[in-house]
C-alpha cells in the first residue's frame, strides 16, 4: 500500500506511537523505582509523591530507568525506520557541531529567561517544586548521565527521529514540527516547559534538517541541558531571570552562530 493512500488514523497512530511508548516506559520506570525503592529499604505507607519528596535522587533514577526502558522497547522500530528512511549520512564537521552546540545552549536559555521573566511561574508552581527536587542536592555524576546523556538521546530518538520524521512524511515539514513540538511539550507535563519544549523543538527541527543527521540535535540538546544544570549549580537564581550580564553574551553567541550556519546554507546550496 501507498504510504500517503494509507488511513489517516493509520497514520497518526505510527505518528503518536513512539509518545505512547515512552509514557509507558515512564510510568513502568516509576512503578519500578518506587516499589523498588520501597523493596530495599523497607519504607511503607507514603506515597509515591511523598517518596520523590523525600528522596528527590530517586527521580533522577526514574528518568534513566525510563530512558533506558524506552530505547530498549524502540530497537526493532529504529532498525525499521532506517530501512524505510534510509540509513543517516554524517557529513558536518566539528566546528560544525560545536556552533550547534553553544548556539542553541544560548538560545534556549535565552528562551528559558524569557519565559520565567514574564511571571508565570507565579501561576503555574509545579515547574518551580519540580526543577528544585531535580537539581537542588543532587549527585552531580547522577545529574549529568542523566540530563545530559541519557535524555537528549532518547527524546530526540522518540520526538524528532520517529514522530517528526513520520508526521513530516505524511503531513509536511511545518506540521511535522508543530506535532513534534506539541507531543515534545505534552510529554514534560507542565506548562512552563511546554512553552520552552516549543520554542526548543523548532530549533532541534532546524538543525535535523540542515544537519541531515540526528545527531546534531543530539549533542545540541544535550549541550542545552548542560548548560542549564551548570548554570542551576553555580547561580540558581540569576540563572532564571534574564539576567544582562549573562543574557549580553548569550545573545551574541546565539547570532553568531545563527549568522555562521546561513553562511554555511548559502555555500552548501
Amino acid at each position: 500500500m501507498n504510504i500517503q493512500s494509507q488511513p489517516m488514523i493509520r497514520k497518526l497512530w505510527d505518528v503518536v506511537s513512539p509518545f505512547v511508548t515512552i509514557l509507558l516506559c515512564m510510568l513502568a520506570a516509576t512503578m519500578i523505582g518506587t516499589m523498588g525503592f520501597g523493596l530495599l529499604t523497607g519504607i511503607r505507607g507514603i506515597s509515591n509523591e511523598d517518596i520523590l519528596v523525600l528522596f528527590p535522587w530517586l527521580s533522577l533514577v526514574i528518568t534513566l530507568i525510563s530512558c533506558v526502558l524506552t530505547i530498549f522497547v524502540l530497537r526493532n522500530t529504529l532498525r525499521f525506520e532506517q530501512g524505510r528512511f534510509g540509513i543517516e549520512v554524517y557529513e558536518w564537521k566539528s566546528v560544525d557541531y560545536v556552533c550547534a552546540i553553544v548556539g542553541i545552549a544560548a538560545a534556549a536559555h535565552i528562551w528559558s529567561s524569557l519565559i520565567y521573566t514574564t511571571g508565570i511561574q507565579n501561576i503555574f508552581t509545579g515547574y518551580q517544586e519540580g526543577a528544585g527536587m531535580a537539581f537542588e542536592g543532587q549527585n552531580f555524576l547522577l545529574l549529568f548521565v542523566t540530563t545530559v546523556v541519557a535524555a537528549p538521546l532518547t527524546e530526540e530518538v522518540v520526538f524528532r527521529f520517529l514522530i517528526y520524521r513520520r508526521a513530516k512524511l505524511y503531513f509536511g515539514p511545518i506540521t511535522g514540527c508543530m506535532i513534534s513540538a506539541l507531543l515534545f511539550g505534552a510529554y514534560h507535563a507542565n506548562v512552563i516547559q511546554f512553552i520552552y519544549a516549543l520554542g526548543l523543538t523548532v530549533l532541534l527541527v532546524l538543525l535535523y534538517e540542515k544537519s541531515g543527521n540526528i545527531m546534531a540535535p543530539v549533542m545540541a540538546h544535550a549541550g542545552a541541558n548542560l548548560y542549564a544544570v551548570i548554570l542551576n549549580q553555580v547561580m540558581p537564581v540569576q540563572a532564571s531571570y534574564l539576567y544582562l550580564p549573562l543574557a549580553i553574551p548569550e545573545m551574541i553567541i546565539a547570532v553568531l552562530a545563527l549568522l555562521y550556519f546561513i553562511r554555511k546554507c548559502s555555500q552548501d546550496a
